[in-house]
């Protein structure tokens, strides 16, 4: 779900579908790669900033490099995500 929201720029909605999903299953990398995402479309940086530490507590070693495991068919949202998720503060 926070996914599909994320997709159609609901980032608000987004958030709170990737918090649900980071309780339910704190090992899901790509709510957490959501969560910081959509914080950068919305211009939170501090929160995006504290969603990565967490992702990186909960997921040592993940980075941008693991969007490639995600079949998105839409380059230009890829790219977007792929940026968002640089600002944000993922490694590569």
């Amino acid at each position: 779900m926070a996914l599909a929201h994320y997709m159609a720029g609901r980032f608000e909605t987004a958030i709170e579908w990737a918090d649900r999903a980071i309780h339910r299953m704190p090992s899901g990398f790509f709510a957490h790669f959501v969560l910081a995402a959509s914080h950068i479309a919305l211009g939170h940086e501090k929160e995006a900033a504290l969603a990565v530490k967490a992702a990186l507590d909960a997921l040592p070693g993940i980075g941008v490099q693991d969007l490639d495991r995600v079949p998105l068919k839409d380059p230009e949202k890829m790219s977007a995500l792929r940026e968002r998720l640089l600002k944000a503060g993922f490694p590569k």
